[in-house]
């Protein structure tokens, strides 16, 4: 929760306000006697602490930026399949479709990587 937050915010206040939030309604609120920016601030620390190579994407909105990526790979899929009239089901990351298009869709995924990217995906 904390990683997922912190790389959408903008600011330690709209990060902390944001945890305030997600911990208020969840059931860690019973590890907190009080919601208090200085008490959240050293679960934060520590989270920090245990990532230092991604710490700087910490509070610079780039959660938002790579969600944005994302759609544009997935539009450019569904795009491509929709001028075909192959239907293609997308569900959060993943693209669902007939088995006979299976390495088209593999094709087409790494293509539209790299036009956004101007790189090739490292796939496994």
């Amino acid at each position: 929760m904390i990683g997922l937050i912190s790389i959408n915010s903008v600011s330690q206040k709209s990060c902390f306000s944001a945890l305030r939030d997600e911990i208020r309604d969840s059931e860690l609120k019973k590890y907190f006697d009080r919601l208090t920016n200085e008490n959240i601030k050293n679960y934060y620390d520590q989270w920090v602490q245990a990532h230092p190579v991604i710490a700087k994407y910490w509070r610079s909105d780039v959660g938002i930026k790579l969600q944005y990526q994302d759609s544009r790979i997935a539009a450019g899929i569904i795009n491509h399949f929709t001028e075909k009239s192959v239907p293609v089901l997308v569900v959060h990351d993943s693209f669902i479709i007939e088995k006979k298009y299976e390495s088209e869709l593999a094709e087409k995924m790494k293509s539209v990587y790299k036009a956004i990217f101007k790189f090739e995906p490292n796939v496994k």
